[in-house]
């Protein structure tokens, strides 16, 4: 079984963004892999930050949002940016992620567009671009207690991969798997860690 996801943000303005999302599994399989795409995503933006300012205000901001995830449904209410439909002209800042899973390899990469050379303004935009896709994921189950209490739990759980200082770009992969795992849709697939 092989999970293929495709998640591309772009943003307009500085204050508009548009989500682009590709999959082309099965609805069980295409929950879990937005989990480990969005797992895989702040992980390595975490890892990217370092111990910055960054960084920490990253992993503050997860574990605050994971107390209330229905209030992230809401841009205004975390002064995000707005979403809005996608755009025939392509964002002038873009995050472009691609997620392939097989028999236990994870396959990552996130493409940034827009940034320069010193990736300016990385920080704002990243950690606006995880309040999205956590949107995004939220507005999908918000009816649902059960998944957003699972959801919930991951997102704490990225917060703690990076506070914990275990977080490293040896292991981003394995512990986006170990973390997406915990919301318990596996969808059967073996894992081997």
């Amino acid at each position: 079984m092989k999970i293929y996801m495709k998640l591309e943000v772009h943003y307009h303005q500085q204050d508009e963004a548009s989500l682009i999302f590709e999959s082309e599994n099965s609805t069980q399989e295409k929950l879990f892999g937005e989990i480990l795409l969005f797992c895989c995503f702040v992980l390595r933006l975490l890892v990217k930050f370092g111990e910055s300012n960054a960084g920490y205000a990253l992993a503050m901001s997860l574990f605050e949002v994971s107390d209330n995830l229905k209030k992230v449904n809401d841009a205004k209410s975390f002064n995000g940016p707005k979403l809005i439909e996608h755009q025939e002209v392509p964002g002038q800042k873009q995050f472009l992620l691609k997620l392939e899973y097989a028999k236990s390899k994870i396959n990552f990469k996130m493409d940034l567009k827009g940034f320069g050379l010193f990736k300016s303004e990385l920080d704002y935009y990243g950690i606006n671009t995880v309040l999205l896709f956590l949107s995004y994921l939220v507005n999908k189950i918000i009816d649902n207690e059960r998944e957003i209490a699972r959801l919930s739990k991951i997102v704490k759980n990225c917060g703690q991969a990076f506070t914990s200082g275990q977080l490293s770009k040896k292991n981003e992969k394995k512990m986006a798997l170990v973390i997406a795992e915990t919301v318990g849709l596996t969808v059967n697939l073996s894992f081997d860690i």
